[in-house]
């Protein structure tokens, strides 16, 4: 992931985590997808993956939170 996208996902979850309920659980995965992740694009869509598996509600809304917050800094870089 380059440098600037990786700044846009850290800035992202920084901004969730105080709406996050399981913030260990949280932090421990999404720092695993940054790791693994080849663009901010592969970051997102590994976040919707998690979305759509997850059966835990509370967990679920977590991500939503992180998704929502990713997509609205990437729209703010394209316009």
């Amino acid at each position: 992931m380059r440098e600037e996208e990786r700044r846009i996902a850290e800035e992202a979850i920084e901004s969730a985590v105080p709406c996050v309920v399981y913030v260990s659980e949280f932090l421990e995965s999404v720092r695993r997808d940054i790791e693994e992740s080849a663009s901010l694009r592969d970051f997102l869509r590994r976040i919707e993956e998690r979305i759509s598996s997850e059966t835990d509600v509370t967990r679920r809304t977590d991500f939503t939170i992180l998704r929502n917050e990713l997509l609205r800094r990437m729209r703010d870089i394209t316009v």
